[in-house]
């Protein structure tokens, strides 16, 4: 009696079942719980998407809405504009009506064409002026232009002359002429006039003793 095994127990047989079953029930869970977070974070999306199209949908109204202001303000302008020259004009009325000098429109309208043709010639007054005074300028450019090359021929002229000139020799002389006759001799001051060395005349004026020569014909 003693050899005998101890009989199985039912917990004993299930406990492999049971180790095996767990890791395919926890994947499981895992898996749902993933699914869920994707679901929520999915469904927080959508949410801001929302939220924005809405923001984007109030833009676009505030925008048109802006427009629509705008245009009204651009049609207030031009009706704001055209009641100023209604008034503008009513009042120039008022003072034709009202005036003693007025001759009438077609008075008016011969003034009007006068002040054009006055403001025509006065403007080709104008060019014609501009025309003088730039003719004016050159004239005095070119004049600048003669005075500058004068100028600078000047000094050349001055040179040739001063070497041109020279003292010409004596007509008369004064007093008795050495080594020449008693009777030859002559005295009186006057203008000696001969030639230079390049052919200048030059002039010469108080008394000088000449070169004395003796006559010929006398010894």
């Amino acid at each position: 009696m003693s050899n005998e095994e101890p009989p199985l127990r039912l917990s004993d047989l299930q406990i492999d079942d049971g180790n095996k079953e767990k890791p395919v029930r926890s994947a499981a869970v895992e898996q749902d719980a993933r699914e869920e977070a994707l679901r929520a974070e999915l469904a927080g999306v959508q949410q801001i998407n929302s939220v924005i199209e809405g923001v984007v949908s109030s833009l676009e109204k505030a925008k048109e809405n802006m427009e629509t202001v705008s245009t009204t303000v651009a049609s207030a302008n031009t009706l704001l504009d055209l009641w100023i020259r209604i008034l503008s004009q009513t009042e120039h009325t008022q003072r034709l009506l009202l005036s003693g000098h007025w001759e009438g429109a077609t008075q008016d309208l011969n003034d009007i064409e006068a002040e054009a043709a006055a403001k025509v010639h006065e403007a080709e007054r104008r060019r014609e002026e501009e025309r003088e005074r730039a003719a004016a300028r050159e004239r005095e450019a070119a004049a600048a232009e003669a005075r500058r090359a004068a100028a600078e021929r000047k000094p050349t002229r001055g040179t040739r002359r001063t070497g041109g000139s020279g003292t010409g020799r004596s007509g008369s002389s004064g007093g008795p002429r050495i080594g020449a006759p008693t009777s030859s001799s002559s005295s009186g001051t006057g203008n000696g006039t001969g030639r230079g060395s390049r052919g200048g005349r030059g002039t010469r004026g108080g008394s000088g003793i000449g070169r004395g020569l003796p006559r010929r014909g006398v010894r």
